[in-house]
């Protein structure tokens, strides 16, 4: 007997055997496409152990132009851009149990 109420089925009002609640085909379907299998599997222990190469695209354009106007007038300009973009799969700073969840991050900077 489970503590508390237990599971019934809902059409009959009957106990579930085991106290297990069935879960629907098409959701084990959506579930299973968008969660991936463990890659360490002991049975009742499931873990996903190992890394995920990410891909990093990292480019910067830098630009610098002297020009001596007069024996004592100088002028220097400089422009820099830069582009970041990498995809984080920890999603937040504690982690990230499914690893099909990614967060994508792109951070440009301009100084001129």
């Amino acid at each position: 007997m489970c503590p508390g109420e237990c599971p019934t089925e809902p059409k009959h009002r009957t106990a579930l055997s085991g106290n297990n609640v069935p879960v629907d085909p098409n959701a084990a379907a959506i579930l299973t496409a968008l969660i991936p299998k463990p890659t360490l599997d002991n049975g009742a222990n499931s873990f996903f152990i190992g890394s995920v190469t990410e891909p990093l695209t990292w480019r910067q354009e830098l630009i610098r132009v002297d020009q001596n106007l007069g024996s004592k007038f100088r002028l220097m300009g400089r422009y820099i851009h830069d582009t970041y973009a990498s995809v984080d799969p920890t999603v937040s700073f504690v982690g990230n149990p499914f690893p099909s969840i990614q967060t994508n991050i792109g951070t440009p900077g301009t100084s001129l």
